[in-house]
């Protein structure tokens, strides 16, 4: 066998080198893309995004805590606190230190009295906090039970006790209806406010002063880093960037003349507005019946609102400008004053008062609130003693159409701002207005005998007790109107201007003699012999010009008699009087409606005597009072000035 021998194959030493280079090229390469990598997301992380994980790191230690701001107090007028911030502690739960919230608000029960509604609430607030916020349970906590959650705080993990201001409202039922109150942060709250102006809080202002001027009196919301351990405790402030606390406000609002006219009216239903008609500040604004607000400030029951809710004297209905009224003979003297204006009426006419009026060819009887009639009356006359029929004959010849326009000129069916919302505009009724509010009119949209009792402020014609207040002010004025007001400053040093040419301007432009004579005439209803409220003039020491005015609540049939006694009290005429003083220098106007009170020269009169001269009386002991305060100054600079020259002698 032939034995064939293979030949050894030589090596290439330079290929073999070749593809080592070329492999630790390409390793060199993997190599230094991979470190370019991890040094690339090394200074992402640590330079790049420094500040961004270092506050999450942070996160772990450090809690960042709201600070609600301190609310702006309310002043009246002379400085008194309406509404003022007292120290009051709530119970909070932070759902991120606690593992299971029912069963901790379960232990809680263990210490503490809590109610299905409160429990329902925070259920409700959870809703719209982050888990590592403190959510509210039970705000105004008692000394008893600070103590009792305090005892036991170790076993009632996120569970603290949180100091916090609570608002207060010192005069409580007498302030109600002007500053309103403060309640609980609602779902419907939420859908217009900005939550992060509200952090730390769950409360804002509902109605009133409150709810007007809550961007002012909320202030700016701080915040604190504070230090905390692995149980949520805090350990120290880290750093404080405090809130800054809300606007005070002043009102113009007299708590003096407030608090008296709401003695005054006691427990009638009804409301008092008064107001200066040379500024247009009101001085007071009631409704009567009252509530605390202080309820709502602390947390008021389902069945306690309810209570409220269902009163039938309806004591949440703000009556000075919501409420609604027919004005009664309290409109006389501005349809004497259109009659006159409008060539209408003169001082020297006068019709006969059979105590009825009738229509031509229109048998049916409208009759005058004497039965037995006044007989020969003029206007002067007919203002003094409210004689129906003159004013029956007078609004035939007006015309609806020129009585809504005059009517007009004194803010009668027009929406008052005051500062508060929900002011009603009232119902001044025109043809235009039948037209567009009534089906099917017919061809005759307006009746003659529409136009009869609108003279007499019945019928369609609605007005507010703000609007009467008002329309005295013109009056009193001789034409000139100045916005009703409750706000007299903002903070420290921003005064509100109400003289520009949209809040004070002549409304109502009238001859001088026309003036007098209508100013005459309401001053006899008070002091002639005549007057319908002339008994209350007794006791006055100034000059004062009213009109009484009785609304009736249904419509008597033709043949029927009014007799209160027979009635239902809440069947009974309202009592309305209007009334300004003193009368050359008028420094206060006044509407007084009282619900079912009956006559308003007998019911309504009086209160509105009592309020001007409660006013006029503080005047003039502050007058007396700058007189004695000149006098003592002028005396020590006599004295002074005496001692000196014996020195120098």
């Amino acid at each position: 066998m032939k034995l064939i021998r293979k030949r050894k194959r030589m090596k290439n030493t330079h290929l073999e080198k070749q593809v080592f280079n070329l492999r630790l090229v390409i390793a060199v390469f993997i190599i230094f893309i991979l470190f370019a990598i991890l040094f690339g997301r090394l200074a992402y992380l640590q330079v790049t995004n420094h500040q961004y994980y270092s506050d999450l790191s942070a996160g772990n230690r450090i809690r960042i805590e709201p600070i609600p701001p301190n609310r702006g107090l309310i002043y009246d007028r002379n400085g008194v606190v309406l509404a003022e911030n007292v120290p009051t502690f709530e119970l909070v739960i932070i759902p991120e230190e606690t593992k299971d919230i029912t069963a901790t608000i379960a232990q809680i029960e263990q210490f503490i009295d809590l109610s299905a509604e409160q429990k329902t609430r925070f259920q409700r607030q959870k809703k719209r906090y982050r888990s590592f916020e403190k959510i509210p349970l039970l705000s105004h906590l008692s000394e008893e039970d600070v103590a009792a959650i305090a005892a036991n705080m170790a076993d009632l993990p996120g569970v603290h006790i949180r100091a916090r201001l609570s608002r207060f409202y010192p005069l409580g039922p007498e302030t109600v209806h002007v500053v309103g109150y403060m309640g609980g942060i609602n779902d419907k709250d939420l859908q217009r406010i900005d939550s992060r102006a509200y952090s730390g809080t769950s409360y804002i202002g509902k109605t009133g002063i409150e709810q007007t001027f809550e961007n002012q009196l909320l202030g700016t919301v701080g915040y604190r880093q504070v230090l905390t351990n692995a149980r949520g405790r805090m350990i120290e402030v880290i750093q404080d960037d405090p809130p800054t606390s809300g606007e005070d406000l002043r009102l113009t609002l007299d708590i003096t003349l407030q608090t008296k006219a709401m003695d005054i009216m006691g427990d009638r239903r009804g409301a008092v507005v008064a107001l200066n008609p040379q500024t247009g500040e009101i001085l007071a604004l009631v409704s009567s019946p009252s509530y605390d607000g202080n309820g709502f400030s602390k947390g008021l029951t389902q069945a306690e609102f309810d209570l409220l809710l269902n009163n039938p004297d309806k004591p949440l209905l703000n009556r000075s400008i919501t409420g609604l009224y027919p004005p009664g003979s309290t409109v006389k003297p501005m349809i004497g004053l259109a009659g006159l204006e409008l060539g209408k009426t003169n001082k020297a006419h006068s019709t006969y008062c059979p105590g009825f009026f009738k229509l031509p060819e229109n048998e049916r009887p409208y009759r005058d609130w004497k039965r037995s009639g006044h007989g020969h009356v003029n206007l002067f006359s007919a203002i003094a003693q409210s004689c129906d029929v003159y004013f029956y004959e007078l609004a035939l010849e007006l015309g609806i159409d020129r009585l809504h326009d005059y009517l007009q000129q004194f803010m009668l069916g027009e929406t008052i701002d005051p500062g508060i919302r929900g002011s009603k505009k009232g119902l001044l009724p025109s043809r235009e207005w039948k037209r567009a509010n009534f089906k099917n009119p017919g061809d005759k949209v307006w009746f003659p005998g529409e136009t009869v009792i609108t003279g007499i402020g019945q019928g369609y014609m609605l007005t507010s007790p703000l609007q009467l207040a008002t329309a005295t002010a013109i009056i009193a004025n001789r034409g000139e109107y100045h916005q009703p007001h409750l706000i007299k400053r903002v903070g420290k040093a921003y005064q509100i201007d109400f003289n520009d040419e949209a809040k004070h301007y002549t409304a109502v432009k009238a001859r001088k003699e026309n003036w007098d004579e209508i100013i005459a005439s309401m001053e006899s209803v008070v002091h002639g012999k005549n007057g319908t409220a002339r008994h209350i003039s007794n006791d006055l020491t100034f000059q004062m010009a009213g009109k009484s005015g009785t609304a009736q609540v249904f419509t008597l049939g033709e043949d029927q008699e009014y007799d209160a006694e027979e009635l239902a009290e809440r069947l009974r005429d309202h009592s309305l009087f209007i009334a300004f003083a003193p009368i050359k220098n008028p420094e206060i106007a006044v509407a007084v409606i009282v619900e079912n009170g009956g006559g308003g020269s007998s019911v309504a009169a009086p209160i509105a005597s009592q309020v001007i001269q409660a006013h006029l009386s503080s005047l003039a002991a502050e007058d007396s009072q700058d007189i004695i305060s000149s006098a003592q100054i002028k005396l020590a600079k006599n004295s002074s000035h005496e001692q000196a020259t014996e020195r120098s002698q």
